[in-house]
């Protein structure tokens, strides 16, 4: 296994298409929402067709998001310094609107997290020595505090929920990969009026073409060819932010 500490979006400088599964937990919240849709950019541009995003976020009712957006709290000030928390319905417009990413499945955990942070809690008061001998001074620990019981009445009430969202670029591709070529081929054929002068090798290796001929390897983008193999998955360019 290799773990590097990098900057997510430098992902988006780096080969696309390199991983089959992606897991994001809680990362969202601290992004901000402002950088949402470069984030998600980020997560449909390292997935393989036919991959699975997988997404555990801390969010608010939509209505809720879009009331408190603009708003100063104690999460903001001392916390999470530029967090959001996104509703479901953002996830799934954003998504929407700047891949090709689609929220196939869902699991609210709300409940679950709010026994979480009481058991935090506990054990973090529980410890109170070792966090002093951490070098941690009584404010921090009283906010730390804080923070844990705010968060769980959240939870408690409802008024903040936890979710699982997942997310996929459509059905997986499933046609052979020398289809994959062929099927780009004969979508140029009406354009040169007759059969390849060249031999196409697509995205994924597979060909068509005369042998011998020279080789043409097209630089489409990795969601225009998905496309062209699975033409029932609707594909639109992203739009500028």
């Amino acid at each position: 296994m290799v773990v590097d500490l990098c900057d997510y979006r430098a992902l988006l400088d780096e080969p696309g298409a390199a991983y089959d599964a992606v897991v994001s937990v809680e990362m969202i919240e601290a992004v901000g929402a402002e950088f949402w849709p470069e984030y998600f950019r980020t997560l449909d541009h390292v997935l393989v067709p036919g991959g699975k995003v997988a997404l555990q976020a801390i969010t608010l009712p939509h209505d809720r998001m879009l009331a408190t957006r603009s708003t100063h709290t104690f999460i903001t000030k001392y916390i999470f310094p530029g967090g959001a928390l996104p509703s479901v319905r953002a996830i799934e417009e954003v998504t929407a609107r700047h891949t090709a990413l689609r929220v196939s499945d869902d699991l609210a955990i709300g409940q679950h997290y709010a026994t979480t942070l009481r058991l935090w809690d506990e054990a973090f008061v529980a410890a109170a020595e070792e966090v002093t001998a951490l070098g941690f001074d009584e404010t921090f620990a009283r906010m730390w505090h804080f923070y844990l019981e705010y968060c769980r009445a959240g939870f408690t009430a409802g008024y903040i929920d936890d979710h699982q969202p997942d997310a996929d670029q459509g059905e997986p591709m499933t046609a052979p990969t020398t289809a994959v070529a062929e099927t780009l081929a004969e979508a140029l054929r009406p354009f040169i009026g007759g059969d390849l002068p060249v031999r196409l090798v697509a995205w994924d290796g597979s060909y068509a073409g005369p042998e011998g001929a020279p080789v043409v390897e097209p630089a489409l983008p990795r969601r225009a060819a998905a496309a062209a193999v699975a033409p029932r998955r609707a594909w639109a360019p992203p739009r500028p932010t």
